[in-house]
Order: C-alpha cells, then sequence, then structure tokens
C-alpha cells in the first residue's frame, strides 16, 4: 500500500476543509517520527503504510498555522464562502447557523507552496468556531498536526521509504512490514 497515492485517491474528490492535494507526512520533524500515522484524522482503516522522506526545497514559502488567529488570518485574506457545500455538516459538529468561510486554495497558491498546520496550531485550533466578523465564521476541520499540505510544486518524494504497520494488540504504528490478518478469513 502506498499511503501518498491512496491518501490522494480517497481526497480526490471536492473537499469544503483541505486541499486535495495532500502529501502525508510531516514538514518539522523528520518522517521517522511518524506523526502522520499517529494524528491522522480520517484513517480510513489502513494498518500498514509506506512513508517517503520528503525533499523540500529551500525557498519554499510556507504558510504555518501556529495558532487560531492564524487560521483567521488565512481565511480573511483569502475568503471563500462555502455555506452552501457545509451548512448541514458543521452545524451538526458545532450547533452554529450562519455563514462559513474556508481558504480559497486558489488564491492562497499564489502566495505560498505549502500549509503548515503545527502540532500546537492544529491541536489548539481544530474544531473551534472561529469568527470572522460580518456574520461569518471558520472551522479547522479535516487537518493532520504537522502535515504539509502541498498547493504547488516545491517537495519530492525522496526514492527511500520505510515500512510502518500498526500492531493489533495495542495499535502502536512501528517500523517494519509487519503481518496483516487475510481479508478472506
Amino acid at each position: 500500500m502506498n499511503l501518498i497515492e491512496d491518501a490522494v485517491a480517497v481526497t480526490a474528490g471536492p473537499s469544503e476543509r483541505t486541499p486535495l492535494d495532500r502529501l502525508l507526512g510531516n514538514l518539522a520533524s523528520e518522517i521517522y517520527h511518524a506523526s502522520g500515522l499517529w494524528w491522522l484524522e480520517d484513517s480510513f482503516g489502513w494498518r500498514c503504510a509506506e512513508l517517503f522522506t520528503v525533499d523540500v526545497d529551500p525557498d519554499t514559502r510556507v504558510f504555518e498555522i501556529g495558532s487560531a488567529m492564524d487560521w483567521t488570518n488565512l481565511c480573511r485574506d483569502y475568503p471563500l464562502e462555502v455555506t452552501w457545500g457545509i451548512q448541514n455538516t458543521w452545524h451538526a459538529c458545532t450547533g452554529r447557523h450562519g455563514k462559513w468561510l474556508i481558504p480559497d486554495w486558489s488564491q492562497v497558491s499564489r502566495d505560498f507552496d505549502a500549509v503548515h498546520p503545527t502540532v500546537p496550531g492544529c491541536l489548539g485550533t481544530a474544531g473551534k468556531v472561529l469568527d470572522l466578523g460580518d456574520g461569518f465564521a471558520t472551522l479547522l476541520a479535516g487537518w493532520d498536526p504537522d502535515e504539509a499540505y502541498w498547493l504547488r510544486g516545491g517537495s519530492r518524494p525522496s526514492e527511500e521509504s520505510t515500512s510502518w504497520h500498526q500492531r493489533e494488540e495495542d495499535n502502536l504504528w512501528v517500523r517494519g512490514t509487519g503481518k496483516l490478518p487475510d481479508p478472506q478469513v
């Protein structure tokens, strides 16, 4: 299983939350920590993964989400109203009736190559209704901590990879291919 290809295939439809071209892995620390496996919001039942290091161009322009203010600034600076597409879902999650904004990724990509929610930025912001004024609000939803979301070039998966699997007895991710249960049983 190639985690990158599978994740892109799963998220290749319209998305109201995150940029579509997700490159799973982390930007702030070495891939060996595999934070993308530990903090993946929607795992789709994955039990094994092949992780690649990412070679990042030193001139890459990255927008860091380190706080709720960073996310609200991104939404204010590059607004895209998505009320029509997410009102029911976000109302069910938050109880809020009203208009919703997210960043317009096509506009963000003019100024940044990637968006990176830091661990504190993501965990301290995710799921909170953030008021933007004029009846608008936003929500950081569908993001994984310490994961880079690439909007443009600037990164390439290296040819080196590491296999990981999730142990059945304690659900911990460990290096190595492991033995997965036979799906036919």
